[in-house]
């Protein structure tokens, strides 16, 4: 058996971590994974598999998917945002 480097096992904590947050049991957890990665295993799959599975868990969306408030009470908090 090989010796799993430490950023690896850490990728795969997150992962665990964040199914069982989600409440995702054996089964759901590895039909998400395999939707994702192909495979059924989080230890079968590369780090950037890792790191995608736990974008869609953790709901990561592009910066520029997100919408900025325009009400005026928002747009005076930002300029005093900006200001500081």
């Amino acid at each position: 058996m090989t010796a799993v480097p430490a950023a690896r096992r850490a990728l795969i904590a997150a992962v665990h971590t964040a199914k069982k947050a989600h409440g995702l049991d054996d089964d759901p957890s590895r039909d998400m994974l395999e939707a994702r990665t192909g495979r059924r295993s989080a230890a079968e799959c590369s780090d950037a598999e890792l790191r995608l599975v736990l974008d869609h868990l953790n709901g990561a969306k592009s910066p520029s998917a997100r919408k900025a408030a325009d009400s005026p009470t928002a747009k005076k908090a930002r300029e005093l945002w900006l200001s500081l």
